[in-house]
């Protein structure tokens, strides 16, 4: 019972910034950031095997809280920050291959430079 308890205060918690977030509220934009980046980012670094990628993820994530926040109440926060993530850390690495795959050789040119 003071599991579930814990996980209703936490739902509401979150739901609640969300409602802050969507009504234009900045300033909850940077709590939701301060509670779920960690989880985001790694959850991110998982997937994309890459801390660089990751945090594109994590601003990718922020952008679209803020953009596109579901109008209706979460009822497993972590779940649907989880999956949210991971689609967006896949779409991230698809579009790096795409980029990859249309620019082969840039990255070897730009790498001689150097050396």
């Amino acid at each position: 019972m003071q599991k579930e308890t814990h996980s209703n205060d936490e739902t509401r918690y979150f739901n609640t910034l969300l409602k802050k977030i969507y009504s234009g509220d900045k300033g909850s934009l940077e709590v939701f950031y301060n509670v779920y980046g960690k989880l985001i980012y790694v959850t991110a670094r998982t997937v994309t095997k890459s801390s660089f990628l990751a945090d594109e993820v994590v601003d990718d994530m922020l952008v679209k809280i803020w953009q596109y926040l579901p109008k209706k109440k979460i009822k497993n926060p972590k779940g649907w920050l989880y999956i949210l993530t991971i689609n967006s850390a896949k779409d991230k690495i698809k579009k790096e291959s795409q980029v990859h795959e249309i620019f082969p050789s840039v990255q070897d040119e730009f790498s001689n430079l150097f050396l």
